[in-house]
């Protein structure tokens, strides 16, 4: 059985290894990022505008994004009051998952990109529609600033609320054992899912070897990288990139993996 990486936030583990053994997969799970809810004055600012109705937009980046935002507003009112006040705005999603996290708050989205990124965001949004706009952007400390420049190229107003931090952590059990799988050869396939997750595997990986012996380790494996700022990130590092799904999601990820080893004759 094919042996696959899965390294996604804790709060994404779960259903992720369940997805991958659908696919056949055996999965070998390890978590290098924690995700530390942040609250902080900005979000006040936030609510603050919602109460007074000088939102016209709200753009949520990530599920773990939405699931923040409903904790901190939790903190604060009801849900009935938090979705009575995001009814009065437009509500952006980045992708499918992200979009079901919203709607299973009760979150209405109006707008989906075609393309699951930031710059899909950019590229779908109709003609003219971000001009005079006021847009909060709901992301983490890690989030894509092209977004943020985008919008405001496109006349918007624009302002940032991080409620969520990725932290790196590598001194784990499970983050250890797959330094060990991965060093030893037994993982067959890679699965990153960000920029920072590929990093921060890659910065445990050559604290446990030499660089030189980690690079020769992962070229021996198939990698499969997410979305583009994904596969950038690991080939600024020298890692060989194989797959990159024509859709950002951890489904498309699985299947395009799926699919290249079909073709390449090799099953799970």
């Amino acid at each position: 059985m094919t042996r696959i990486a899965i390294m996604r936030p804790g709060e994404k583990m779960e259903n992720s290894a369940a997805l991958a053994k659908r696919y056949g997969f055996d999965p070998v799970c390890a978590s290098p990022l924690e995700v530390r809810i942040l609250d902080s004055e900005d979000f006040d600012t936030f609510l603050a505008r919602l109460k007074g109705g000088t939102l016209d937009a709200i753009v949520l980046t990530s599920s773990i994004g939405a699931r923040a935002l409903l904790d901190l507003a939790e903190r604060r009112m009801s849900r009935e009051q938090l979705l009575a006040l995001v009814s009065k705005t437009d509500v952006l999603s980045i992708g499918p998952q992200t979009s079901k996290s919203l709607e299973s708050i009760g979150f209405r989205v109006q707008f989906m990109p075609r393309t699951y990124s930031s710059e899909g965001i950019l590229r779908s949004l109709p003609d003219g529609w971000a001009e005079g706009k006021r847009v909060a952007v709901i992301r983490s400390d890690q989030g894509d600033q092209r977004l943020i420049d985008g919008l405001k190229a496109e006349g918007a107003n624009v302002s940032e609320v991080v409620v969520y931090s990725l932290v790196p952590v590598t001194d784990t059990p499970e983050m250890r054992a797959l330094m060990s799988e991965t060093l030893a050869g037994k993982i067959d396939v890679f699965a990153f899912t960000s920029p920072l997750s590929a990093r921060t595997f890659l910065e445990a990986l050559e604290k446990a070897a030499p660089k030189e012996t980690a690079r020769i380790t992962l070229s021996d494996a198939i990698v499969a990288a997410i979305g583009k700022p994904t596969r950038k990130a690991l080939e600024a590092e020298g890692v060989r990139v194989d797959i990159v799904p024509p859709e950002a999601t951890f489904e498309r990820l699985l299947a395009s993996v799926d699919e290249f080893l079909k073709k390449a004759g090799r099953g799970h």
